[in-house]
């Protein structure tokens, strides 16, 4: 490890990070604490206060994946496809799904996902990170198939969009990296 952790500020880290938040919250853990929110290390923000892609997937996380964890429609087997479907306690839906490949990957569409077909289902958002920073557009329900950009981590959400549609490249985001 040499100081700056490249990975971290970019999309691989933040889809690690989400990775391990689904597996142990499909293991009963019910919180988490950050260690390290400002620095170039390993910091969430940056030291010129700029959202790295791992503050901003800690930003998407409260309150969409706050809830109790609920099923979701049958995925492919994959120990490279991490899912975490969450209900609220207003019985709004909210689904992460991490991509921990170098190639996309497809899974069902957005209304088999959040389990809510027809015209009356509420209005979904898909925020995602990815390669080139944090996205967020209204989904499109009437799709078969959702595909995921390689490392990145996507969350399909009933709750009202927080702040605006759009892209934003994120500080440190198209660095280098080798494994």
């Amino acid at each position: 490890w040499q100081p700056y952790e490249r990975r971290h500020a970019n999309a691989i880290g933040a889809a690690l990070q989400a990775s391990v938040i689904a597996r142990l919250a499909r293991r009963g853990v019910t919180g988490l604490a950050v260690w390290h929110a400002k620095g170039n290390a390993y910091g969430l923000i940056d030291e010129d206060n700029h959202l790295r892609a791992t503050g901003q997937l800690f930003l998407l996380g409260r309150p969409m994946l706050t809830g109790t964890l609920a099923d979701v429609a049958d995925l492919p087997a994959s120990d490279r496809l991490d899912v975490l479907p969450v209900t609220d306690e207003r019985g709004r839906r909210s689904v992460m799904l991490v991509n921990l490949n170098e190639a996309p990957a497809v899974t069902p569409g957005v209304a088999a996902l959040l389990d809510r077909p027809g015209p009356d289902a509420p209005a979904v958002t898909l925020h995602r990170i990815d390669a080139a920073g944090w996205t967020a557009v209204p989904a499109d329900r009437g799709g078969a198939s959702l595909s995921l950009p390689g490392w990145s981590v996507t969350v399909l959400t009933e709750h009202p969009a927080a702040g605006r549609f759009g892209t934003v490249a994120l500080p440190g985001q198209h660095r280098g990296f080798d494994f």
